[in-house]
């Protein structure tokens, strides 16, 4: 082959493969503002020709919804809809809560999930589904404590001698208490899951909240994102530790208080529930030490009073130990939210540097697109 072949040759082939690796760009484009201003924007699938707001995105194709999540440290979390018309590719925006509420409330994070939200989602998630474990473990333990009661309670009504009755009516008492206890665990296990449930759809419902979008006359959409409050992260963690964190863009100190206050919070109710077994025991004993006739029984008895004394006690102040953490966590948690939360103010020149991300004195405000 010439060598005049061979340079043909090899042009056909970089023409092909120049032809075929290009990407085919559509007419169909967004250009889009913010406020605050000179936000970073990404718009996923989509070709960028600006990268500090205002930015026009193409390659966006009609017909499709896209998703837009906003994150600011100065801001508040926003999520919203938008798609480009079939007709004209004009783009129109809408909030989507209904969506993300409805799957939250189907399988607990999957609303954060979707808007992009992965940390959220896995806590949210882990919360309820132990949470959901803690009450059919509480459940397996009232129906058996309820079993073992109505058992005990046919043997008291079929014993036939004075020591079989005395027996049975003994355990027949430790057991009816140890089901009244179970069943009352179940009830408070089933509380505090529902509490995580409930606090993982208020979540979505505020992450989901739409934020205002205007059209302006240039053909822009100029997306308005609200400023943080005190307030709002104050009213979160008064219900919920931690969440008035990830409100303030803390989502580490956030993840931190949440889990402590959840494991604090079972580890109040299993010891509450040890607690009341124990001292079940212990007013048993008391009451048949009360009764004793002779000083060997009462001896006896006033040995096993008084381990079961100890043991009830230990419990109770273990069962205090967690509440008074717990507490703490919580008060922790309001008062770090109230301090440091809302926005907090930024220079007024911001002077971007030459990479992709917009950073001014340290704080950065990050817009973005995925679909």
């Amino acid at each position: 082959m010439s060598k005049s072949a061979i340079i043909i040759r090899a042009g056909r082939l970089a023409l092909v493969g120049l032809i075929i690796g290009a990407p085919v760009i559509a007419q169909d484009c967004l250009r889009v503002e913010s406020d605050p201003p000179l936000s970073t924007i990404t718009v996923g699938a989509a070709t960028l020709t600006s990268t500090i707001a205002p930015g026009t995105y193409c390659t966006l194709q009609r017909g499709l919804t896209y998703t837009l999540t906003t994150s600011s440290p100065n801001h508040e979390t926003r999520t919203i809809k938008f798609s480009l018309s079939e007709s004209d590719g004009t783009p129109s925006f809408s909030g989507n809560w209904l969506q993300y509420m409805s799957s939250s409330a189907v399988l607990p994070g999957w609303g954060q999930a979707s808007m992009g939200h992965p940390g959220r989602s896995g806590e949210a998630f882990f919360s309820v589904f132990i949470g959901g474990l803690k009450t059919w473990q509480s459940w397996g333990w009232y129906d058996r404590a309820k079993r073992d009661y109505e058992f005990y309670q046919l043997a008291l009504d079929q014993a036939t001698t004075v020591p079989e009755q005395e027996q049975f009516r003994d355990q027949a008492e430790i057991a009816r208490a140890g089901a009244e206890a179970h069943q009352e665990h179940l009830w408070y296990t089933l509380g505090f899951t529902a509490y995580w449930y409930l606090g993982n759809l208020w979540e979505t419902l505020l992450l989901s909240a739409p934020a205002k979008t205007t059209k302006l006359d240039n053909g822009a959409v100029l997306i308005k994102i609200p400023r943080r409050s005190k307030k709002r992260a104050a009213l979160q963690s008064l219900f919920y530790p931690g969440m008035g964190q990830k409100y303030n863009g803390d989502n580490g100190k956030g993840f931190l208080y949440q889990t402590s206050f959840f494991i604090c919070g079972f580890y109040v109710l299993d010891r509450r529930l040890q607690y009341q077994l124990r001292d079940a025991e212990y007013q048993l004993s008391y009451q048949k030490f009360q009764d004793a006739d002779t000083a060997s029984e009462k001896a006896d008895l006033r040995v096993q009073t008084a381990v079961l004394w100890d043991s009830r006690e230990e419990k109770r102040k273990s069962m205090y130990k967690f509440a008074i953490v717990g507490s703490a966590v919580w008060l922790i948690s309001l008062i770090d939210a109230t301090v440091f939360g809302g926005a907090t103010e930024l220079p007024n020149k911001f002077e971007p540097d030459t990479s992709l991300d917009v950073s001014a004195d340290g704080f950065r405000s990050t817009m973005t697109w995925r679909f």
